[in-house]
């Protein structure tokens, strides 16, 4: 279970309620460090690679199955932010999961049955939303997407390079799951795509904020927060 301690860590700014982040520039015996020192994420297959900021880390089929060491809160309310950048070989991927089973999940991110990148959302009554962000047409491979999911009093909305793409009410959900990246849950569909400053905060982030971290294209590091 989290300790209450950790879930308003920082007091100000972006800090301020951040639960954990992986800003990848070292991985320290098979471990990304949380910038919040609660909850590393155990990295298999997967190296550091040219980021949006720094080193990100690239993931390496097939056996790539990288999970946070404990549950993370995703009650409401509730942000993620990350940055992505997708293969053009990527087929029926999982790029970033909150999944509890095979059948219960908070959030996906995944690229199935097409290349088009795909983000979901489920409430605790079992409803779900998913909506195509990017087009495989539209996908430049040599470039870093921003991507931030906010869930508030049962609302959830995606943003695409700070720009809201859509958002809908599903209901609210009460879950504690751990963060998968770069697999399924039953890793049977490994990415080979590269993330970079992934981010979780414990609270609905304002749209300033959004636009804050996508720094006009350049992102931002937990350094300058």
């Amino acid at each position: 279970m989290l300790q209450p301690q950790h879930l308003t860590f920082g007091k100000t700014g972006l800090k301020k309620g951040l639960q954990l982040g992986y800003n990848f520039e070292a991985i320290v015996a098979g471990k990304v460090p949380d910038v919040c020192e609660n909850n590393n994420l155990i990295v298999n297959n997967a190296n550091p690679t040219e980021g949006v900021k720094g080193n990100g880390l690239k993931f390496h089929k097939p056996n790539n199955s990288s999970v946070s060491e404990k549950d993370v809160d995703a009650r409401d309310d509730f942000t993620i932010s990350f940055w992505i950048k997708l293969n053009p070989n990527a087929r029926y991927e999982w790029h970033l999961t909150l999944r509890h089973s095979v059948r219960v999940s908070r959030f996906q991110v995944y690229q199935y049955p097409t290349k088009d990148l795909k983000i979901s959302m489920t409430s605790e009554s079992g409803k779900r939303e998913a909506w195509a962000c990017l087009k495989s047409s539209e996908i430049d491979y040599q470039k870093y997407y921003h991507f931030v999911i906010v869930f508030k009093s049962g609302i959830f909305s995606v943003y695409k390079n700070s720009l809201k793409f859509k958002e809908k009410y599903i209901g609210a959900s009460n879950p504690s799951y751990k963060l998968r990246v770069g697999n399924h849950l039953n890793n049977s569909y490994p990415a080979s795509s590269s993330v970079d400053e992934l981010y979780m905060w414990r609270r609905a982030l304002a749209i300033e904020e959004i636009i804050q971290l996508y720094n006009g294209g350049n992102g931002l590091t937990y350094n300058e927060f």
